[in-house]
Parts: C-alpha cells; structure tokens; sequence
C-alpha cells in the first residue's frame, strides 16, 4: 500500500460518468446481469448497450470508423451492430493504466471506474470475478430509467443519495482519506446548531464554510462550530477566496503540511464545493439559501436530518469491503421519500423566483444556459445555476424563458419549489412540466434531457394525456403542447404527428436550441405552435 494513502486529502465525490444524472441509465444497462459473475465480457455487453443508447459516447470511434460517422453530431440511437463495431474499436484504443484486476485495455477497467462512486453510495456491488449484487436503492435507481410506471422519480434518486451521502466517509475501503468522519452528518449536526443558536432565519453554512468542512480532520460537530464562529467573529461570513484558501492550507485541522502544488486554489475553493452543494441538494433535505451562497436544510425534512444526526455520527471502521458494503447498502425505512407521498411546494415563492430572474437574466444568457443542457463542452456560467440538477434545471430555465417571452401570460410550474422559490423536484408524473395561457390560447410545455428510441414510448403518451386533461380542464379544444428535447429522436416526431391524426393533439417538437432562440422571438403563446410535417390519413 502507498505512502500517498494516509495523505491528508480534500473530499471530492468524482466520477467517469462525471455527471450523476446519468447513474440511472448506467444501472439499468448493468441491471440484467445481477447475480452474474463481473468479468470482461459482462463489461463489453454493459458498454455495447450505453454505447447504443448513446449513454455513452465514442467520440473518437465515430470520428474515425466509416460506418459509424453517421453519428457524428447526433444523439441517435445506434443499432447493436454498430454499437458492437464502436465496442471492438474502442477496445483497441482505449487508454489508461489497468483498473481493478482488469489490464489497460479492458472494459472491465472502464466499467469499475463507471460504477464506483454508485458502490460507494451503495447502489451496486461489482469487483472482477465476483457476482454482481445489487442493493435495494440500486434497483430503484435503475426503475428510474426503465420502468414507465415510475410516478416520482425524484423520491427513488433521493432516496440513493440520501442513504449513500449520510453514510460517506473520506476513510473507506473505497476511499484513500485519512478522516474519521462523516462530512454530510457532521454538515447536518452544524446546521442544527446554528440554527439553535441564531434562530430560524439562520442560511446555514456558506460556500467558504463548506471548504472548511470539505477538509475538516474531526467528528466534534461543537468543535467545528466552534472554529466557524471564530472566523466569522474575526472575518465575517463572506470571506474571499484568497483567505479561504490560506486558511485551508495552514490550519492543523485541515491541509497544513501539504504543497500548494497538489493542491490549487480553485479545487479548495470552487471544485469540491461546487460538487459537495449539487450532490447534497440531490438528498432531498438540503435547500440553497442567499442565491447559492449557503446550504440548509429544508425546514419540512428538519426531522429527517434530526434523526439521521443522532443515529449516523459514528464512524464506520469496518475495512472488509464486502462488509462495509452491506453496511451501506442498508436502507433505513425511516429516511425514505415515498413514491406516493404529496409533495411540499412553495407556490407564491416559486412565481416570485421565476420572476425575479426573468428580469436579471437577458435573453443571450437565458439561451447560452439552455445551449448548456445539449451537453458537449458548454458549462453553466451562473453560479446559482450550475448547483441545480440538469433535468430540474431544465424545468426552471424553461419556465423562466417563458416568462420572459410572456410577461402577462398566466403561467403553472410544476416542479416543487423550497421556501425560497427554487426548484426542488421535478414535476410529477401525472402533470406537464408547464402550462402557459395568454388572452388567446394556451400550451403545455414538456421537456427532457432522454435522447434514446425510450424518449418516444416514455414522453409522448404521457405528454398526450396531459394535454388531454388540461383541454378537459379548462373546456378548451384549441391547446396544444410544446415538446422540448435534448436531441429529438425520429420515433418522437412520428408519434408526434401520429397523435395529431388519430386524436387531435397537436405536440410541436423543438431541440433545445430551436426552442431558446424561438421564445427569445416569440411574444404570444400561438407562436409557439408548429403544424405537423406529416399527414396521416385515418380509416
């Protein structure tokens, strides 16, 4: 074992999937092997079904392979033979050193990088030439992307990170840190505190206070509060980078004794913060505070955090992996988020936010951040922004383009928001994302983030249903629905104009880049709506 182990080292809960939102789909494509032996070839079929739903992308295999290019620049979804041709390519080409067991070029490698911030959070078991086991929150996950009577996915996808973030620890069979705590109990114990203290109004901790905690060398919560009250007493609560940094850097209790050269100051300051506030707002408990400045916790879930406070402070000093597996992927009953349960929403706050940023945000930058959910290399420019989830905040950038587009409109948003206005969950199942009517007509405004051939049996007949209800609702027969995606897949638009010729639902598709640069042009609802491409004639 190397010396570098027991180096201090600041908590960042990367991972090659890079963005979380996709940890549903992973799982359901490593799902039909559960309870098989995890060896090379499970991999290869693992990959080759990512790679055909696009899941996982080949760049370099597209570029560069004939039969594949015709994938250059699309989200469509590949058949098995070519996914099989971009698997084989790949293979040959693959970089790297080897990965558990596994030799450099091996999807076996690949693939235990793929899935090992999911078993440390407990979703998966997965280690070479060992059956494959999944836990309870893994098969919820995986329901996520592949079972259309899943009403709520929000609760299952809370449920995984509640269970697994309450029980991370930077010293782990998993992990190579040196710290005997657990950051998200020691981070919920702090906020009780404060708020104890200082009363209700109290943000809870600050983007500079999350550093500190991200480094923190102990499990003494009043110990911890002790040192940020001091340094608010001696510097305030907005401290710049610069001093954050230095104290990181030169405090016993965090990284004092290591080179700046190994450490940066964006890392101490913005990466793992950056990381640490989108993956603890996935709980469910956490809200943002002061326009992303502060993390709290939802005052609804107070007794959730009270309880897992009290039962999940001590650390686990279990070091048998397959041990501290079974430790972690333990669900407690008294955590869960029900699938059925109704949800908490701030609707006043929740206009007043859409409101207010309507206002601030110009159109160039309402379209940039929409550009940004298309994926590639774009990121969020908004510091506000990039702290919410993609498909959530799809929901909001939505509902704030329509505002701006329609200042007087009357406009539903169905996502839940926290007492602040921000968006919480998204909209429930049995609802459109949106609802939108001027003085002449109204629209549903559907949106997503699914590129595969799913994106058409997932979304369009529950798109028509929502249509069909609102029209009901209201005694109209003239509304129509706006269906915004990622990447429009073929069978979507087929089913689409389909539903228009058998049932009168008019879905007009936008990409998301059609659609940011049509409302930033768009000053009525009925601009909005498209005629099918296709006439179907109907016996």
């Amino acid at each position: 074992m190397s010396a570098r182990r027991f180096e201090k080292k600041a908590l960042l809960l990367a991972t090659t999937v890079r963005n979380p939102e996709r940890f549903p789909a992973f799982l359901a494509a490593l799902k039909p092997f559960d309870g098989t032996v995890f060896n090379e070839t499970v991999a290869r079929k693992v990959a080759q079904t990512l790679i055909r739903i696009r899941e996982y992308s080949p760049d370099t295999a597209i570029k560069t392979v004939n039969e594949l290019q015709k994938y250059k620049g699309t989200d469509e979804e590949m058949t098995d033979e070519d996914a099989l041709t971009a698997v084989r390519w790949a293979l040959e080409n693959l970089s790297g050193h080897g990965v558990g067991g596994f030799q450099k070029k091996s999807w076996g490698g690949r693939t235990v990088e793929w899935f090992g911030l999911m078993q440390e959070l407990g979703a998966v078991r997965i280690e070479k030439d060992k059956e494959i086991k999944f836990s309870a929150s893994g098969n919820d996950m995986a329901r996520v992307y592949s079972d259309e009577s899943v009403q709520n996915a929000d609760a299952l996808v809370e449920n995984f990170w509640l269970n697994g973030m309450m029980k991370l620890q930077p010293k782990s069979p998993f992990r190579s840190g040196t710290i005997e705590n657990r950051p998200f109990v020691l981070m919920l114990d702090v906020i009780l505190r404060l708020a104890e203290k200082f009363g209700p109004d109290e943000p809870g901790l600050s983007r500079a206070e999350l550093s500190f905690l991200l480094n923190w060398d102990g499990s003494d919560a009043q110990e911890f509060l002790d040192y940020i009250l001091d340094i608010r007493d001696r510097y305030g609560k907005q401290l710049s980078s610069d001093l954050v940094y230095d104290l990181v850097m030169n405090d016993d209790h965090m990284l004092k004794g290591e080179p700046e050269t190994r450490f940066k100051k964006p890392q101490i300051v913005q990466d793992i913060v950056d990381d640490w506030m989108r993956k603890s707002r996935m709980t469910g408990i956490i809200q943002l505070r002061g326009l992303g400045r502060y993390l709290d916790i939802l005052p609804e879930e107070e007794d959730k955090a009270r309880y897992i406070v009290k039962h999940y402070n001590k650390f686990n000093d279990e070091m048998d992996v397959d041990k501290y597996f079974a430790s972690v992927a333990t669900f407690d009953e008294n955590i869960r988020f029900a699938e059925a349960a109704p949800v908490v929403d701030h609707i006043d706050e929740k206009m007043k936010t859409i409101n207010q940023f309507a206002k601030g945000l110009s159109w160039d930058e309402v379209v940039y951040e929409l550009s940004v959910l298309n994926g590639g290399r774009k990121s969020s420019k908004h510091d506000l922004l990039k702290l919410i989830r993609d498909p959530l905040r799809f929901e909001f950038l939505s509902a704030i383009a329509t505002r701006k587009s329609f200042p007087n409109a009357l406009i539903e948003a169905n996502y839940s928001a926290d007492d602040e206005g921000l968006p919480k969950s998204t909209a429930i199942g049995d609802t459109p994302d949106l609802f939108v009517k001027d003085t002449m007509i109204g629209a549903t405004i559907e949106v997503t983030l699914q590129t595969s051939k799913s994106q058409a049996t997932n979304e369009i007949p529950a798109i028509s249903r929502h249509l069909a209800y609102t029209k009901q609702r209201d005694g109209r027969d003239d509304y129509f629905t706006v269906f915004v995606a990622k990447a429009l897949h073929p069978d979507s638009v087929f089913m689409a104009e389909f539903a228009y010729a058998r049932d009168q639902q008019l879905i007009s598709t936008y990409g998301i880049d059609e659609f940011a640069t049509k409302m930033a042009a768009s000053s009525q609802v009925i601009d909005l709506k498209k005629e099918p491409a296709k006439i179907f004639t109907m016996n």
